[in-house]
């Protein structure tokens, strides 16, 4: 074997090697972003409100509440938030007046994914403009009134 052949062969193995200790290295830091505990956590499940004294209906809320809790975010401060889905139905989370991507938007006609029935769904999006917006549901109910936004 001559010099040459000896140099482009150790090269290219080392080049094959820097390569894939790289890619190990991104996929490493990858799982370790979906693993890190989420800034706020919501879950999508039935629950009861009482509408009167004595007048309890059965509904779909966040956190076991209708409205869902309260989510103090900054503007321009990026954010994660992990949506559990506990219905035995898809369902999605839009952000109502946030400039976010269409992945994170939580609208179907904007491309966002369902949260599958009993599956999870980490939203990451840098909150814009500031002020007052609110969160809820953007699935359809087509004929089923007992879904979507007819649940709350």
């Amino acid at each position: 074997m001559k010099r040459r052949e000896f140099l482009t062969i150790a090269g290219a193995i080392a080049t094959q090697a820097l390569v894939a200790s790289t890619l190990a290295s991104r996929d490493r830091v990858r799982s370790a972003k979906e693993n890190i505990a989420a800034d706020h956590m919501l879950r999508i499940q039935e629950c009861e409100v009482e509408l009167a004294p004595g007048v309890r209906v059965h509904n779909v809320g966040y956190n076991g509440q209708v409205t869902g809790p309260l989510l103090r975010l900054k503007e321009g401060v990026p954010v994660s938030i992990d949506v559990w889905n506990k219905t035995s139905t898809p369902e999605l989370v839009h952000w109502h007046g946030l400039h976010v991507d269409s992945r994170n938007d939580g609208a179907m006609e904007e491309g966002a994914s369902m949260i599958p029935a009993h599956g999870k769904v980490k939203y990451r999006f840098t909150p814009s403009p500031s002020g007052t917006r609110w969160y809820h549901t953007h699935t359809m109910a087509a004929l089923d009134l007992s879904r979507a936004a007819y649940t709350g």
